[in-house]
């Protein structure tokens, strides 16, 4: 019951962390340190302390063993590079567009430590909540972290924005549902062989969103369908 009571606090101490990093997102206070200060470096930094104090709590077990590790990750990778194929071969159909993202050395470096940041605090959460909620493959526990994971990724006010079922609908089918079919897969790697797996998937694919200078440009039924 005592360790139950501790695992209960832990998980609290978590979530509360993440919601107040989402909040603060979503607020005033990001605009009142300035949007650029807050998305390049507080943020970063706030995500980069979830992961310190992931990293500082008692280490978890994980579902696979220590010599499939490898093979994991390595398919890990498979998915993601798949999953990339998939979208340019779709985008030769529907389009594809100049990417948004600054290309010079200076705006590359910013947003690898920014977006990495992020993501490593993001997978280390992801992971110590799994693992620490179930040692064996509940798919509850998949589903609702997957889902909390989703919401968090789009920002309140895009959910505002939401007028009318065809918005609704083109909302979930070009962006919720791709970002929870890879949260998803994100959240059976973390209970499979923790972050590391979870960050080689997530990462290869933001490394191409981030760095490639043209991106599928997706209608949102072939979104939803990929």
């Amino acid at each position: 019951m005592l360790q139950t009571e501790k695992n209960r606090i832990k998980i609290l101490f978590l979530l509360a962390s993440v919601l107040c990093i989402y909040a603060l997102d979503n607020t005033f206070i990001s605009s009142l340190v300035g949007n650029s200060l807050f998305i390049y470096v507080l943020k970063p930094l706030l995500w980069c302390g979830i992961a310190m104090a992931v990293f500082f709590l008692p280490a978890l077990r994980y579902k696979s063993k220590l010599r499939t590790r490898n093979f994991i990750n390595s398919w890990s990778f498979i998915f993601a590079v798949v999953f990339i194929c998939i979208q340019v071969l779709a985008g030769l159909v529907d389009g594809l567009g100049k990417s948004p993202y600054d290309h010079t050395l200076s705006g590359i470096a910013l947003n690898i430590f920014s977006v990495g940041a992020v993501l490593t605090g993001r997978e280390f959460f992801r992971s110590y909540v799994v693992n620490l909620l179930t040692k064996d493959e509940k798919y509850i526990v998949f589903l609702s972290v997957s889902l909390f994971m989703t919401v968090l990724a789009f920002p309140v006010q895009k959910y505002l924005d939401l007028q009318g079922a065809e918005s609704i609908v083109k909302f979930f089918a070009q962006f919720f549902l791709p970002e929870f079919s890879k949260n998803f897969l994100a959240t059976y790697l973390v209970f499979l062989s923790g972050p590391a797996s979870s960050l080689i998937f997530l990462g290869t694919l933001e490394t191409f969103y981030w760095l490639s200078p043209i991106l599928p440009d997706l209608q949102w039924i072939t979104a939803a369908s990929v």
